[in-house]
């Protein structure tokens, strides 16, 4: 832990460098701020002890040089009385503290010692953030298909605005990598983000998680507890499935997005707070709406930009994207050296219909990789249930040139024929107990059915 001592004495240099030395530090002395600007240039540092007072370059000249070549690397002024002014000015500038000569070496230690706390704080935090950044940031939205490109432009254009988003699409299709994305790229990056399933909590327990509590609110509250939202402020709040929201909650999330104002639970006292909302749902709300099961007025508060995820199966061109990456991401996380997809084991994955989503096709590249001897994936090393999802791609005459909205048709029906066959299994072949397991209306699954050539009984 190198630390850097200016001073243009002599004395003064070796009486901090022996001190310090005895406490562990490795310090590194120079005579004047041109030298000190040398040193820093070629070393990195962790704290700059510096004379106010100095020729060449003096201590104020020194701090703004060290400001432009690194912001977080903090500096200790040591002044005689009759500078104070001056050193008062410097902390004005950036710098750490100030220390009056002559000093107590002990009251220059415990200095140090904050000083070099605040620096590992602030290094830790930059680091933080920039590992959040790489995990969680915009490059991380993989794909080259027309609908993730339309994503992606939607989610440059809302980063940097306060308006509310709703994320909709079917589970495992990125919608919380989504919100991460919009958070990262705007304004409010260097600010919390805060993520609420909705669906994991009871009501009462939800309540509390959103708004925080008094203490004695309800059996268990024995103190004062920070909600979600205020925990956010000045960031973004992600509240997946928030379709699982009960009546008087979605009121309660009503009133915040309009007032930015709130009360914990048992609490009397109004909080505010700046948060923007991103929200997500696997549901249909406007479905949920009809049976008076989501407010009308809450929807139209969230839905001010949409954003909606393609299933896997419509962006089939992403899929040996994805799959590439997330060999390559687990290859390297689990010490392997595999080093691409066979091709018959990426027809297979392309061929696929992907009920899961992104997240059953990054779980099954992370499994075949652990489980895979040698360095290819083949056919045999991809673990897919086959029973459920399967594209049927074998060619049944000459081939043919489709356009893509006719390709994209004859997707769409075969993985509609997978799944009917297999809800009907599932039903015993008795349509009406099919129809519940759908929520489709008998006579328009019997409809369905039969376009689709399966039958029943």
């Amino acid at each position: 832990m190198k630390i850097l001592v200016v001073d243009d004495e002599l004395k003064m240099r070796r009486v901090l460098q022996m001190a310090l030395e005895e406490d562990g530090y490795s310090v590194v002395p120079a005579k004047n701020g041109k030298e000190a600007i040398k040193k820093i240039s070629e070393t990195p540092f962790r704290l700059v002890i510096a004379d106010m007072k100095m020729p060449v370059m003096d201590g104020m000249e020194l701090l703004r040089k060290i400001e432009k070549l690194n912001e977080n690397l903090p500096v200790i002024m040591m002044t005689a009385y009759g500078t104070v002014a001056t050193a008062v000015e410097a902390m004005k500038q950036g710098a750490y503290d100030y220390i009056l000569k002559p000093f107590d070496i002990e009251e220059m230690k415990l200095i140090v010692s904050r000083a070099i706390n605040v620096e590992r704080l602030v290094r830790e935090k930059t680091f933080q953030q920039e590992e959040l950044e790489t995990r969680y940031g915009f490059n991380n939205i993989i794909g080259i298909s027309s609908r993730i490109r339309e994503v992606c432009e939607t989610i440059r254009k809302v980063a940097d605005v306060k308006s509310t988003v709703l994320i909709c699409g079917e589970s495992g299709t990125g919608k919380e990598l989504a919100a991460h994305a919009i958070h990262f790229a705007g304004e409010r990056s260097e600010r919390p983000f805060i993520a609420v399933n909705c669906a994991a909590l009871s009501e009462t327990l939800l309540e509390s998680e959103l708004f925080g509590h008094v203490k004695g609110a309800f059996t268990g509250a024995h103190a004062d507890r920070q909600g979600r939202f205020e925990l956010a402020d000045g960031g973004s709040l992600f509240l997946d499935e928030v379709s699982a929201m009960s009546p008087a909650l979605q009121a309660s999330l009503l009133r915040i997005i309009e007032t930015k104002e709130f009360e914990k639970v048992g609490g009397t006292r109004t909080i505010k707070a700046d948060v923007r909302i991103i929200a997500a749902t696997n549901t249909d709300l406007k479905k949920l709406i009809q049976k008076d099961l989501f407010r009308e007025d809450l929807y139209y508060r969230l839905n001010v930009v949409p954003i909606l995820l393609p299933p896997l199966r419509e962006r089939r061109d992403d899929i040996p994207i994805l799959a590439r990456h997330f060999l390559s991401l687990y290859s390297t996380e689990l010490g392997k050296r595999i080093k691409e997809i066979s091709p018959p084991a990426m027809n297979l994955l392309s061929g696929y219909g992907w009920p899961g989503n992104v997240r059953e096709l990054e779980n099954v590249i992370e499994r075949a990789v652990v489980l895979v001897e040698g360095d290819t994936l083949g056919e045999k090393d991809i673990p897919l249930d086959l029973s459920f999802g399967k594209v049927d791609n074998t060619p049944t005459g000459p081939a043919r040139n489709l356009s893509y909205q006719e390709a994209k048709k004859e997707v769409i029906e075969s993985f509609e024929r997978a799944f009917f066959a297999k809800v009907i299994e599932a039903a015993g072949g008795n349509i009406t107990q099919a129809a519940k397991l759908t929520e489709m209306d008998r006579k328009n699954l019997y409809e369905k059915l039969k376009k689709l050539n399966i039958r029943c009984g």
